[in-house]
């Protein structure tokens, strides 16, 4: 029989080895936690601004004039001219403590050691941050960097902002889940917007406070093939369906997009399906109201249907930019039923 002491020490040997084992875990899950940013503040600046790191040399160079003619130009389908990003610069030996908290950071440097190149990062310095760092040997270099990959800079931004706006919305959650049983349809529906159509082949949700007004409208319509997809198509429709159904306070006005005003038309990609997305202005007739809009159209995965899903705002005292990427952000959560989560 073993005596008392010796099974003490045999307890407390296990004891011990349990914290020991305990102790490696939570540091281990820690470590997750930190590489996941976890452990990390939280970002400061908004979606729409952009800090870009970079010495007065180079800022004064041909990548200066780069970094303002990719990330200063007019943001597209506007009334009035804004730039799609607010840029602010910094030079290297000040970007330092809070500072480097900013939700978007570009940073252009010179390093001949390191292989010429654009790198990106996410949660470097703050959760949710992006970074993407410009190296080159030389001015020309990074200038040629900046330019090659335009393009693909301004996506990598504009995808985090709207996911971080995105995400950041309070929800109706009453809605979403409407339109998930009732048309088979996913979209994040801010909790302040309410239902103010609801007819075959179109729905008009919308938001009003004493300034200003915005509207979300998802409209089908059948699919023949790809010219449906054309901006004279999507218009055709569009003004169609918003002179039915979206009338103005005077009597005898209605809303449709305007017609001497170029609208910009992109590919894109979304659910892996063919999508295309439209931008423009809206205005009343026979009245005097208007403002952007931003627009979306992609194929049912039953390939018998389009939708439409479109954003517009009226806000005649504010700029517009910040509104349209918030409908943007939005506009980007919507999938079909079957590859949509639950709220």
């Amino acid at each position: 029989m073993l005596k008392a002491s010796t099974i003490r020490k045999y307890a407390f040997h296990r004891f011990s080895l349990a914290i020991q084992i305990l102790a490696v875990i939570l540091l281990l899950h820690q470590g997750c936690q930190r590489e996941e940013g976890a452990l990390l503040p939280p970002y400061t600046g908004r979606p729409g601004e952009l800090l870009a790191v970079i010495s007065n040399e180079l800022f004064m160079g041909s990548s200066g004039e780069q970094l303002k003619e990719i990330f200063k130009r007019p943001m597209e389908g506007l009334p009035q001219p804004e730039p799609e990003f607010s840029l602010n610069t910094l030079p290297p030996e000040s970007f330092k403590s809070t500072i480097r908290n900013t939700l978007n950071i570009l940073v252009v440097q010179l390093d001949t050691a390191q292989k010429p190149g654009i790198y990106f990062k996410k949660s470097v310095w703050a959760k949710d941050q992006v970074v993407a760092s410009v190296v080159g040997r030389n001015d020309k270099e990074t200038a040629a960097l900046l330019a090659d990959h335009a393009n693909e800079l301004r996506y990598f931004f504009q995808k985090n902002d709207r996911e971080r706006l995105v995400n950041s919305l309070d929800l109706n959650g009453k809605l979403i889940r409407w339109l998930k049983s009732e048309h088979g349809i996913f979209m994040k529906v801010p909790f302040d917007y309410y239902l103010a159509v609801d007819t075959p082949g179109f729905i008009w949700m919308r938001r009003e406070t004493r300034e200003t007004s915005s509207g979300l409208v998802i409209m089908t319509r059948p699919y023949a093939d790809t010219s449906d997809f054309s901006v004279e198509s999507t218009r055709a429709a569009l003004n169609k369906m918003l002179q039915k159904y979206i009338p103005g306070p005077a009597e005898g006005s209605y809303m449709k997009l305007v017609e001497d005003y170029p609208i910009e038309g992109v590919r894109i990609h979304a659910d892996s399906l063919y999508s295309t997305e439209l931008r423009g202005l809206w205005e009343l007739e026979n009245d005097y109201m208007g403002g952007p809009f931003v627009c979306q159209t992609r194929l049912y995965p039953d390939g018998d249907r389009l939708v439409t899903v479109m954003g517009f705002v009226y806000a005649p005292k504010f700029k517009k930019r910040d509104y349209i990427i918030n409908l943007e952000s939005i506009l980007q959560s919507f999938s079909f039923q079957e590859s949509a989560g639950e709220e």
